[in-house]
């Protein structure tokens, strides 16, 4: 910018390009100006025949003279409120952008991922999750407060990179004392549903650990509630029998199979898993005595899980299948074959789930039966669409 100042515009009348022709221009108009003036000064008999003829052009170069006069400042003390140095732009930065980078919470990076979609040493984070001041995310210290962290990742919170974001652990579990030294609890809101985080199960404090089977879910994981829990319980007369059920409660639930039909009313909390009281089977649901404890109700089907894989094929139960005919051979002894062609066309089911690789879409029974099948589809429309677009999947259930 000094070179343009000094060689192309100028700083004095005789130096630059733009000052030294504006300045000529002016020269010549001032000089004409001259000349015209000497021409309307000249007298003849008292009279100035020209003044008249020549004031309009006169006026003109007047006026361009100082046009071209004034037009730049040609001086450096005109220039002194302008900073013109070449000075050197400060090249560090702070590295962050003006908001936190977007990310997806739920993309995992993989080896040689070039566009990754979750957060890099190089993204801007924020700094908690109630702290928003940004940094970049490379320069977040790892907590040492005992709760695990990753150093920063993708809040699922928020959606944005943040530092320390909490690692959610999980313990599965199979009775509630599985849970006493668990390595990961999850949280639970009074909703009886899961929410983000986890801390270590004997860091819960006053809060009970439990072993928390979710709706829709076959295998159980340690949680802690963020609100106390209140089972539901029963009364000493009421052991043994069906009992309406609390939906905004807890029960507890047991895989045994022979629970229903059992005349022993009496568990153990530990034996046992939490499951809410809203997705239980209401007719399976008794109230039981737990030693140490207060008589709870206890439930051994769960609406919305399917068969549990671990059980052997000859200790299924009604549950497992729609047919009205397999509920009555499988929930009694007065029919042996049909119970025995239940069984096995429960086995071909679930073994033609597995091998089509669709066990989280389909249930395992789907195939045991025409009722089965039905009400698989009346269920999930969207399983006719989606079959057809399978065909080697389709010849495998024809075949």
């Amino acid at each position: 910018m000094n070179m343009v100042n000094k060689y192309i515009i100028g700083t004095a009348l005789r130096s630059g390009v733009l000052c030294i022709l504006s300045n000529a221009l002016a020269d010549i108009a001032f000089l004409v100006e001259k000349i015209l003036k000497m021409f309307m000064d000249i007298s003849i008999i008292g009279s100035k025949p020209f003044e008249a003829m020549l004031k309009v052009p006169y006026t003109v170069f007047s006026f361009m003279g100082k046009l071209f006069r004034n037009m730049l400042a040609c001086s450096e003390d005109a220039l002194k409120d302008c900073n013109l140095d070449d000075e050197e732009e400060d090249s560090t930065s702070p590295g962050t952008l003006p908001v936190a980078t977007r990310c997806f919470s739920t993309y995992n990076n993989f080896y040689g991922d070039a566009s990754p979609l979750s957060c890099t040493a190089a993204d801007t984070c924020e700094t908690s999750l109630v702290d928003g001041t940004l940094q970049v995310c490379g320069t977040c210290e790892q907590r040492t407060d005992g709760v695990p962290t990753t150093r920063f990742a993708c809040s699922p919170i928020t959606k944005k990179c943040t530092c320390n974001v909490p690692v959610l652990g999980t313990s599965p579990c199979s009775a509630n004392s599985d849970c006493c030294d668990a390595a990961a609890c999850r949280w639970i809101d009074g909703d009886f549903l899961p929410t983000f985080g986890s801390i270590p199960c004997a860091n819960t404090a006053g809060q009970n650990a439990m072993c928390f089977l979710e709706e829709g879910r076959v295998t159980a994981y340690c949680a802690v509630a963020i609100h106390q829990v209140e089972f539901a319980t029963c009364s000493e007369e009421m052991i043994g029998r069906n009992l309406q059920l609390p939906v905004d409660k807890m029960c507890l639930h047991t895989w045994d199979p022979r629970f229903s039909s059992s005349s022993a009313f009496q568990s153990s909390y530990d034996k046992l898993m939490a499951v809410p009281c809203n997705d239980v089977v209401a007719a399976n649901a008794f109230c039981v005595s737990i030693r140490d404890g207060p008589n709870v109700i206890v439930a051994s089907s769960v609406t919305g899980v399917r068969s549990r894989r671990l059980l052997a094929h000859s200790e299924l139960t009604g549950n497992a299948t729609h047919s009205a005919q397999c509920k009555d051979a499988l929930d009694g002894d007065a029919l042996p074959a049909t119970r025995q062609a239940c069984v096995e066309a429960y086995a071909f089911s679930s073994g033609t789930v597995r091998l089509l690789g669709m066990r989280d879409v389909l249930p395992e029974c789907m195939f045991c039966s025409v009722d089965d099948f039905m009400h698989a589809v009346l269920e999930n429309p969207l399983l006719m669409p989606v079959l057809p677009a399978h065909p080697v999947r389709v010849a495998h259930i024809l075949g």
